[in-house]
């Protein structure tokens, strides 16, 4: 059984983490989803910790992105979580890719920068 998180928008892979509104966390089972659920995005103060809170709450062990920045990154990571990149596709498709063994995990040299400035 696996657990996925995928940043959404519309029935889109949403094309960057953490502008993501809403998120899909998709349940497998043999290479089928069991169970689906579509959620807004909770109102956050540091999404670098609290994205892997809510994704462990969930119990995640595997997210899909198309662009990602480093902090969260890291610490998804941290959690046990693996990052795994896709082009933009509708979010059913990204999960047949993840099915088929067919997705890249992400690499360090790949994290975009998120935008503001850490102190």
């Amino acid at each position: 059984m696996s657990i996925l998180a995928i940043p959404v928008e519309g029935d889109q892979v949403c094309d960057h983490f953490g502008h993501s509104k809403s998120f899909a966390f998709i349940r497998l089972e043999d290479g089928k989803i069991v169970n689906q659920e579509i959620l807004p995005t909770p109102t956050m103060q540091n999404r670098h910790e609290e994205f892997p809170l809510w994704f462990s709450s969930k119990q995640v062990d595997a997210v899909i992105v198309v662009r990602i920045g480093g902090g969260v990154y890291k610490t998804l990571k941290q959690k046990g979580m693996e990052i795994f990149k896709t082009s933009p596709a509708s979010f059913e498709e990204a999960v047949q890719q993840f099915v088929q063994n067919t997705l890249d995990k992400v690499q360090e040299d790949e994290l975009v920068s998120c935008g503001h400035k850490h102190h």
